[in-house]
């Protein structure tokens, strides 16, 4: 564990940084930490003050009331943050709710990565308090949450329709399943248009895969096993079900060749019934 500069004790639970400097020091030093405007510091901690006050309720809860003594870390009266403001302090409380407020409206509105990103960095100044804040931190993992899936969204988007500008020079393919995943799922808390779109691609490709499992389980001539492959190749998804087609189309022409090499020989008025029995096996 660092050390505080000033105080030279370690710091176990907490400590203030600043970019400036890559030294820390304890909460009771973190104005002598340097000369940056305190905006610029950063709270570093382990544990959130609802987990500690879990923590010391549990130690108290273990111990016999007359062994209990009251000491400032089994105490549960915190004082109440505050943060300044321009004409007046604002309680954490207050600045929370706003929070809150404004993330769930960025929830409603459609997908910004952005407006994520600053809410998230936002949620920092509240994440370290106590069970009060549970609310903003259970808001910050529907965020993250979102936020993770309306990226995914767009970058599969993203890949599709890269597929579809180089087409034959397409070097990856979405992959279905990852669509399928995605639609399956489908974020509540996230309002993404693009995902019509994916929806779409998922459709379309459902589709294909049936057709293709249909051709696979039936007796279907080479060309239509070839139209299909042709179509599957062309759609910018990647479906499992192309390289089973392709293996498929592969052993047909190969059984092909090998009955008219048959026939071949056959008008000699010579035949191996060897292979004979052989192709009627394949």
């Amino acid at each position: 564990d660092k050390k505080c500069i000033i105080c030279q004790q370690y710091l176990y639970l907490s400590a203030v940084s600043c970019s400036c400097r890559t030294s820390h020091v304890c909460l009771e030093h973190w104005k002598h930490l340097c000369e940056c405007s305190p905006e610029k510091r950063r709270l570093l901690y382990r544990h959130t003050l609802a987990e500690l006050g879990d923590l010391a309720s549990e130690v108290k809860a273990s111990l016999s009331g007359e062994n209990v003594k009251q000491s400032p870390l089994l105490l549960n009266d915190i004082p109440t943050p505050s943060k300044k403001g321009k004409d007046q302090h604002m309680s954490y409380a207050q600045l929370a709710k706003d929070w809150l407020s404004k993330s769930d409206h960025i929830l409603h509105m459609p997908f910004l990565d952005t407006a994520y990103s600053t809410a998230l960095e936002a949620a920092e100044q509240f994440l370290w308090g106590d069970h009060d804040m549970d609310s903003v931190r259970n808001m910050a993992l529907k965020l993250t949450e979102a936020k993770r899936w309306g990226l995914s969204v767009r970058n599969c988007l993203s890949k599709i329709d890269e597929c579809l500008l180089r087409k034959d020079k397409c070097s990856e393919k979405v992959k279905y399943v990852d669509i399928e995943e995605l639609v399956a799922v489908r974020c509540e808390a996230s309002s993404e248009p693009g995902l019509a779109q994916l929806q779409d691609y998922a459709e379309r490709g459902k589709m294909l895969i049936s057709e293709i499992n249909i051709a696979l389980s039936s007796c279907s001539t080479v060309d239509h096993l070839e139209a299909l492959y042709s179509r599957a190749s062309e759609f910018p998804v990647e479906l499992t079900e192309t390289s089973m087609l392709s293996c498929e189309i592969s052993s047909a022409k190969s059984w092909l060749k090998k009955a008219r090499d048959l026939l071949e020989v056959n008008k000699l008025g010579v035949i191996d019934i060897d292979c004979l029995n052989t192709l009627k096996l394949e």
